[in-house]
């Protein structure tokens, strides 16, 4: 569910901010926290802007004022930031945000739009959606994780990317529609240029979370990509897990092959809109929810966080799997913390 928080995140940058603030008496809302790729550092989006710290919570500081944020570089280096500085122009420009804090700069400017990019499980090439030319299509791309060597692949859009376990494919969902029909396929894309696309229509009641890692969803009463009745967690299509309840977000590691996932604990009491996906500060202070973590492997499930503890939202596993980053809502205070989920220790990184 990547492209939901950098939606959540662009949402948020675009005057938000002020709202929550001024609704709020300038408390610090926070969105969501993500990992480096090498696990050390932690960034976080807030009402003040986007913020990097080590994992321990120490050196915050403020990197930019609020604007969209596009996830971490391959090497740990860096974050992207989108943002337009022409505002003539709808075009999403990506910029890479050193830790060092020299000066940004733009990643790939060749290309006019960027709608989402992925790097791949080695950190050596990196996956885009884009268009070159406000006329062109929008096209699925392939580069160094640099940005060197661009090269098309084909005509498709998406705002969301993933690579196959192998680096050797770019898989994606998207719309395909004509006069006659609208389906949702899911597209493979052979990264050497040797084979034609693969499409197959995309399972109705399935959402992929990893390379053959889905889980199965009630299509009569759940409300993609916002809020999912989960009935079973699924590895290559057989069901290694059963949740039955009302999910708001997951997040799977491929490293650890766990799932931590945050549920509803009573979604009668939660506001129609909100289910939807109409997000308010407001509404998620009220919400209840619980934190649980899944093993797949032992088909084993944990709750860290049980009912009666506030709302947690955006829960993150950390590269190696064994720690998660989550938001806390408590008492109208939200705090990034961290669990390392073999010592069943519970950190607060953004504590006064």
């Amino acid at each position: 569910m990547r492209t939901l928080a950098i939606l959540l995140c662009l949402f948020f940058s675009l005057g938000f901010e002020r709202q929550v603030a001024h609704a709020e008496g300038m408390k610090n809302i926070i969105l969501g926290a993500t990992w480096s790729p090498d696990g050390e550092f932690v960034s976080y989006v807030a009402s003040d802007g986007i913020h990097l710290m080590d994992k321990n919570g120490n050196n915050d500081r403020l990197l930019t004022p609020p604007t969209g944020f596009g996830g971490w570089t391959a090497d740990s280096s860096g974050v992207f930031i989108i943002e337009n500085k022409n505002p003539a122009e709808a075009a999403l420009k990506w910029w890479v945000y050193p830790l060092d804090g020299t000066d940004p700069v733009q990643f790939l400017p060749q290309l006019r739009s960027i709608n989402t990019l992925e790097y791949s499980n080695d950190g050596e090439q990196v996956a885009i959606s884009a268009q070159e030319h406000e006329s062109d299509p929008h096209m699925i791309w392939v580069a160094n994780a640099d940005g060197s060597q661009l090269k098309p692949l084909a005509a498709y859009q998406t705002h969301d990317l993933r690579w196959s376990s192998d680096d050797k494919s770019i898989i994606f969902e998207t719309l395909l529609e004509d006069a006659e029909n609208r389906q949702m396929v899911e597209v493979s894309i052979d990264i050497s240029g040797n084979h034609e696309p693969q499409m197959r229509p995309s399972a109705d009641g399935i959402w992929s979370i990893g390379d053959n890692i889905d889980f199965s969803y009630a299509t009569d009463t759940s409300h993609p990509p916002a809020t999912f009745y989960i009935t079973d967690i699924l590895d290559h299509q057989e069901s290694v897990f059963t949740i039955n309840q009302w999910v708001d977000a997951i997040d799977y590691s491929e490293t650890s092959r766990s799932i931590v996932y945050t549920a509803y604990c009573d979604p009668t009491a939660v506001d129609e809109a909100f289910l939807h996906g109409e997000w308010s500060v407001t509404e998620q202070e009220k919400v209840e929810t619980a934190l649980y973590l899944i093993d797949t492997v032992k088909s084993e499930q944990m709750v860290l966080i049980p009912c009666g503890n506030g709302s947690q939202i955006a829960p993150s596993l950390s590269p190696d799997g064994r720690e998660i980053l989550f938001i806390w809502i408590k008492d109208q205070r939200w705090d990034v913390y961290r669990i390392i989920t073999d010592e069943s220790q519970f950190i607060n990184l953004t504590e006064e």
